[in-house]
């Protein structure tokens, strides 16, 4: 029989205690919750592995990933087949499919060549160890674990680095990586690696959340909730409108085209002009690599669980971070809320980015509650999300603009994003013909658009000397696939 049970030590001592033969644990623990707990269990003649079947090395430092087991953990105690069990659970598709999309299958330098990028970074003390004065060689995370293997490596961070496996003549992945690396190149015509110039500058400075505006959109296109739920039912994958033709759509709402891709447009269009007029986007656009990647979100309203809640993360090229370890961001990501339901999930955005270590303080985030017509734009490399969180649900008040509070008797959430991406591109598609005809309402794009920015309120400009009405909320940092209140 089997049982659910939560904490890592009660786990191992429910082992321990003869009450279970085998104990799983999640991809979400960390070594601190298992460096003891296996050290017990060892020692009480048990066997601690990963769900593979490897052993886990609970000695820092650990890997790109932080200090996350993210292969899993698997306890037996004593006498128990724990080889067999490994190797049964190993085949499983599923788990098949978790690893290998862990792992990055690619060298970077395919795409990167010689140009220094942020990305995981490791050195060989095998085969290359530092000497003073002496060149450092550097290797990228899919190289140290093929070309690699059982060396004596060293994680030095996420910093800037180019893979120097194929220059040191020990790269065994070189050509499989040129292929996919090419594969990319098509698609994009140039390195998809995101690249912008005094970015920090251009973007608030000290705080990225200057970049954070706030719109009303008086008049959403009738068919877009319908449109939006149709779509979800096809496909949940984002879509790529290129600069050329989200301009021309941008302008105009006649052809048979899909609702949702010329809302993208109008969105992109506008935000583009706006951000060349006050300089923050140079007038130099590359029309192969910019354009708007869209998507919708529908999620429950009620309950605090993983259906109402959309995990904290960072927008970024899903394909490149899976195939090579390397984070290209867009410029801008906006959200626009297509029903008002202020008592479910706001989203809430911290002053956080991928390259920055995971425990620098977070000093600012941003809120925003749902509202019909309401959306919001802020730097696209910046950590966000919808948690679930009781003390945060209903505690938006409706605001000052009667617009804003509109509700609808439906009880599903209705996002529509749309990021912006300034010559660096996705590797995605545009929406396909087929799924076109599925999402239906073709022509059927309404009025243009009329976006009105509105103030957004400072709740709390400095602690000292401020009286606090209400009750702390404690938010958990970054966690893969992690629901805050579960």
């Amino acid at each position: 029989r089997g049982l659910p049970l939560g904490a890592a030590g009660n786990k191992a001592m429910r082992l321990l205690s003869g009450e279970y033969d085998l104990v799983i644990y999640n991809f979400k623990t960390s070594l601190w919750d298992t460096c003891a707990t296996a050290a017990v269990v060892t020692a009480a003649g048990g066997t601690v592995t990963d769900l593979y079947g490897e052993p886990i090395d609970h000695s820092p430092p650990d890997s790109e990933e932080g200090v996350g087991n993210k292969n899993g953990v698997m306890m037996s105690r004593k006498g128990i087949p724990h080889a067999a069990l490994a190797e049964m659970f190993k085949n499983l598709p599923e788990l098949q499919n978790v690893k290998s999309a862990r792992e990055p299958p690619y060298c970077s330098y395919a795409l990167t060549s010689t140009q220094t990028v942020n990305q995981p970074t490791y050195i060989c003390l095998t085969c290359c160890p530092p000497t003073p004065g002496g060149a450092t060689f550097c290797f990228c995370p899919a190289c140290i674990q093929k070309c690699h293997a059982n060396h004596d490596v060293m994680f030095v961070g996420n910093v800037e680095s180019n893979c120097d496996c194929c220059e040191a003549g020990y790269c065994k992945i070189s050509n499989q990586s040129k292929a996919k690396a090419d594969s990319f190149l098509k698609l994009t015509c140039k390195p998809p690696i995101c690249c912008y110039a005094d970015a920090d500058k251009k973007l608030g400075g000290a705080s990225r959340l200057n970049s954070f505006a706030a719109f009303n959109i008086p008049s959403l296109p009738s068919s877009l909730k319908a449109c939006a739920k149709n779509l979800v039912a096809v496909t949940k994958e984002t879509h790529w409108l290129p600069v050329a033709r989200a301009m021309e759509l941008g302008t105009s709402s006649e052809g048979p085209i899909c609702p949702l891709e010329s809302f993208a447009a109008q969105v992109f269009k506008f935000h583009l002009e706006r951000l060349q007029g006050n300089g923050t986007v140079g007038r130099e656009i590359y029309a192969e690599t910019s354009g708007a990647e869209w998507w919708v979100q529908v999620k429950d309203s009620e309950g605090l669980n993983s259906k109402t809640a959309i995990d904290i993360h960072y927008d970024k090229d899903e394909q490149l971070a899976e195939d090579f370890c390397l984070g290209s961001f867009p410029l801008f990501s906006t959200v626009t809320y297509l029903n008002a339901l202020p008592s479910s999930n706001p989203t809430i955005v911290f002053d956080h980015t991928y390259e920055e270590p995971e425990d620098k303080p977070i000093e600012e985030i941003c809120i925003s509650y749902p509202a019909k017509g309401k959306q919001i734009i802020f730097d696209g490399r910046l950590l966000h999300g919808a948690p679930t969180n009781a003390l945060l649900k209903g505690a938006w008040n409706g605001g000052e603009d009667d617009t804003m509070k509109e509700g609808d008797e439906e009880q599903e959430r209705i996002t529509f994003i749309v990021n912006i991406w300034v010559n660096s591109r996705p590797f995605i598609l545009e929406l396909s013909d087929e799924e076109r005809e599925k999402v239906g309402h073709l022509g059927d794009c309404g009025a243009p658009c009329e976006f009105v920015q509105t103030d957004v309120a400072k709740v709390l400009e400095e602690e000292v000397g401020v009286e606090e009405d209400g009750e702390r909320v404690r938010l958990h940092f970054v966690s893969s696939g992690s629901t805050w209140d579960e």
